[in-house]
């Protein structure tokens, strides 16, 4: 497992911490509760790394599902779901794709549904970084360490590294895909989507090309304009979405 990150500037310890992260998750093949508990215990002890957390936001711009460790099950119950518009650390992260980093003030005032967890905040700092894929931010990891934390960007860049570590791993190893939520636009015109429909159906390059009685040139150039649009890899990704796109056309008629 390599991330892929420019760190920048970087001390040893942070180096040998993040190997030792991409050691676990590539050997252990741990699930995301193991995973919280790993950096609890190991990534960030020198933090007094106290309680970690790992959601994902669905399709509804909703994070329902925490996958956690050392926080109570019915504080977890009772915070309920987190939407991407409410004015929380997590949702914070995701809108601006950047690491958010509160300490006992920022909590108390600014982020108040966090305050509702059972914490002393007293010299304590949560931290929320977003799990980015392919561009597009599909969730957090978040943790709560019994320290006052400096937002230095050595510590930034660590985080950053932190989250893709996590993100690669259940890409690769979970089968984690990048979701878009409905919520966001996507901009084809309509040859575009024209040619997608037929990607969609098994056409090739130039049976769509034949089809519509343009060259197959330039097919191609549009394919790659549709995939950078959609966010996708290939074809079976932008089938995907595709079929998203039509059933939400459904549920508005």
């Amino acid at each position: 497992l390599v991330v892929s990150l420019e760190l920048g500037p970087i001390s040893a310890l942070y180096l040998e911490l993040l190997t030792e992260l991409q050691t676990f998750l590539a050997s252990s093949n741990p699930n995301l509760e193991e995973i919280c508990s790993f950096l609890v215990l190991r990534t960030f002890r020198f933090w007094n790394g106290e309680r970690a957390f790992i959601s994902f936001l669905e399709h509804d711009g909703t994070f329902r599902r925490f996958d956690y460790f050392g926080l109570p099950d019915e504080a977890m119950r009772n915070l309920g779901e987190i939407k991407l518009t409410d004015n929380t650390p997590m949702a914070e992260a995701v809108r601006t794709v950047d690491v958010v980093v509160a300490g006992q003030d920022e909590i108390g005032t600014k982020w108040k549904k966090a305050s509702l967890l059972p914490h002393d905040w007293n010299n304590r700092t949560l931290v929320d970084a977003p799990m980015v894929i392919k561009g597009v931010p599909r969730g957090v990891v978040g943790l709560v360490l019994a320290t006052r934390l400096e937002k230095s960007k050595e510590f930034l860049s660590f985080m950053r590294a932190v989250s893709s570590a996590v993100v690669l791993h259940c890409v690769n190893a979970m089968g984690l895909k990048p979701v878009r939520s409905r919520t966001r636009d996507i901009d084809l015109s309509s040859r575009q989507l024209k040619i997608l429909q037929l990607m969609t159906q098994g056409l090739t390059n130039a049976a769509i090309a034949s089809k519509l009685g343009f060259s197959e040139s330039l097919i191609r150039q549009e394919t790659v304009k549709i995939y950078r649009e959609l966010e996708v890899a290939n074809r079976k990704e932008a089938a995907e979405i595709y079929q998203e796109m039509v059933e939400a056309e459904r549920g508005k008629s």
